[in-house]
């Protein structure tokens, strides 16, 4: 007998060899997931880390370029302060020497310090203690 064509509609194996296959179906399945999970994961935590170093690097930028500007912004201030106190010693120096103060007699004396006290009072001068920062002069009690 030869049979040309065979169909086989229904094929019934034991419930045993079907629980088998199925559970190794679902624990093949549960290994890729958790395989993608642990992988997952630790792309989490690399992208935390390189985010928590971005970060960092930014506080040290910020740091640094506030403290580089501090300086540079101080560095200025003392440099202005320090024209202006040479501008007015030489402008003290000019006036001294105009009123016969020569640095070495006390003769006007009187004169100079008369006129930078009015000067201070009349509010022109910035503050008092500019009366003393006398760098050119030399100013001696008799």
């Amino acid at each position: 007998v030869t049979v040309p064509r065979f169909n086989l509609l229904s094929l019934d194996m034991p419930d045993r060899f079907e629980v088998a296959i199925v559970d190794k179906v679902v624990k093949e399945q549960e290994k890729i997931t958790l395989e993608f999970e642990k992988e997952s994961a630790v792309t989490k935590e690399e992208i935390n880390l390189e985010n928590a170093k971005a970060d960092k690097d930014i506080l040290i930028l910020r740091a640094e370029s506030q403290a580089n500007g501090t300086k540079l912004v101080e560095a200025a201030k003392a440099s202005a302060y320090r024209k202006l106190q040479l501008g007015v010693a030489d402008l003290r120096h000019t006036l001294a020497l105009e009123l016969g103060f020569n640095g070495t007699s006390t003769t006007n004396y009187d004169k100079l310090l008369n006129y930078m006290w009015l000067d201070v009072v009349r509010g022109r001068a910035n503050n008092a203690d500019m009366l003393f920062n006398i760098k050119k002069m030399l100013v001696s009690q008799p």
